[in-house]
């Protein structure tokens, strides 16, 4: 335990990244738990949100690691980025459609926007872009955004019955198909993800050290793992095969890459 903890934690380069998503990690185990015996109080549903506020840290964290000061560009692009957009979706319904936030998360930016919602877009993007990576593995900038923003719309899936129905986290004014959710919104995050993952694509794709992506794409799958456990406990089926699906590409992409580094070395 010591040599790994050594090896892969404290004595990595990624050790301030690595320590913060060990934390989540750590607590992990419990949530799933709790989420299967149908446990979680009422008074409890913020914690999804610490736990992706947790993730968003440690992304932030592993970009410092890489680019240093110049992180503070995807940084800022995206919690910036993500903040402005979410506070006009929440002020004017465009471009996800009207809804507005609960109480449920705070505290909010502006009486609206809660800041924990801007730290999980960082997970969210970064984990799509990479998830593109490994399967599509894109030389295009453009096409590697259109990329980013189909799993961005992937994840929102994923998000929306958790998001609305059981954590109560937002509410929808215009209602759709999916779950009650209007169409509308799923274009506006394939389009925030198409953006915001053109305009960080730069600082993603100069991190080509082998296995370099593996923080963003612990955090993400984390994510698809705790909403197919939820769905599936509350009846959203359709969410849970979405993300159950999510996994397993995931991990065919994982060792695909392992496969090409093996041959490649």
């Amino acid at each position: 335990m010591n040599k790994l903890w050594n090896t892969y934690i404290w004595n990595h380069p990624e050790r301030v990244s690595r320590i913060v998503m060990l934390v989540y990690c750590m607590v992990f185990p419990g949530t799933l738990i709790t989420i299967f015996l149908d446990a979680i109080p009422d008074n409890a549903r913020w914690f999804g949100g610490l736990l992706m506020t947790i993730q968003g840290i440690s992304i932030i964290a592993w970009l410092i690691h890489y680019h240093g000061i110049r992180a503070l560009v995807p940084i800022l692009v995206v919690l910036l980025g993500s903040g402005t957009i979410e506070y006009i979706g929440a002020t004017t319904g465009f471009p996800f459609g009207s809804y507005a936030y609960t109480t449920v998360l705070a505290p909010r930016i502006l009486d609206t926007v809660p800041v924990t919602i801007l730290f999980a877009w960082m997970m969210v993007i970064a984990g799509a872009w990479y998830t593109g990576q490994i399967l599509f593995h894109s030389s295009s900038r453009v096409v590697r955004a259109v990329f980013t923003g189909l799993f961005v719309m992937i994840i929102d899936i994923q998000i929306e019955p958790v998001a609305t129905h059981i954590n109560q986290y937002w509410e929808w004014y215009d209602s759709g198909p999916y779950y009650g959710v209007p169409t509308v919104n799923f274009a506006g995050w394939w389009a925030v993800g198409f953006f915001l993952g053109y305009l960080c694509d730069p600082y993603f794709a100069r991190v080509t050290a082998p296995y370099a992506h593996i923080i963003p794409l612990i955090a993400v799958v984390g994510s698809y793992i705790i909403f197919a456990a939820m769905t599936f406990m509350h009846g959203y089926y359709i969410a849970t095969v979405v993300a159950l699906g999510m996994v397993a590409l995931t991990w065919f992409g994982l060792l695909r890459m392992r496969v090409h580094h093996v041959q490649g070395s």
